[in-house]
């Protein structure tokens, strides 16, 4: 269904994400656009999100982070001469980084199941689907907000969002 396809695309974009440190994770500009919706948001529903959302997007930064150092550092200890111990610690790094990225990737996954499109891992940047009138919007949100508070058309992004009060 939808949402398995979703779910691998996303699975996708956090590897290449955590493979090449990246932080925007969206396909595209029209991330709400381009997905079969199966739920839209209202302000309070999206609102009432953030105490789960918050966590998990800290999180998924934290082991964005996490697996961006360890790379470098295995990068480095590959440089390094190597015996049975070395091997070993070269084979246990490997693990902790795949360990890292399958977390990401279940974190990801949640999002795809609750239809909120993640936009950017650094600033944890997300917009939920939303209908107004009729027309489909994306209500925005980034980490460290207190509520719901912008919202943006289809085809713009971060830089096109404007304040609730305005939603019309």
């Amino acid at each position: 269904g939808p949402h398995a396809s979703r779910a691998a695309s996303a699975r996708r974009a956090v590897r290449a994400a955590a493979e090449h440190g990246g932080t925007a994770v969206a396909a595209g500009r029209h991330a709400c656009e381009n997905r079969v919706v199966t739920r839209f948001y209202s302000i309070d529903q999206a609102d009432a999100r953030l105490p789960d959302l918050s966590p998990l997007l800290d999180k998924l930064r934290a082991d964005r982070n996490e697996v961006a150092v360890a790379r470098d550092e295995l990068a480095r200890f590959r440089t390094t001469n190597g015996n049975a111990d070395h091997a070993d610690e070269l084979k246990a790094r490997e693990e902790r980084i795949r360990a890292l990225v399958y977390r990401m990737e279940r974190y990801v996954s949640q999002l795809v199941a609750w239809d909120i499109t993640l936009r950017d891992i650094d600033t944890g940047l997300v917009d939920f689907p939303a209908l107004v009138n009729g027309r489909q919007v994306c209500l925005c949100w980034r980490l460290g907000e207190a509520k719901v508070g912008f919202w943006h058309e289809l085809d713009a992004g971060f830089a096109g969002r404007r304040p609730l009060i305005d939603l019309a």
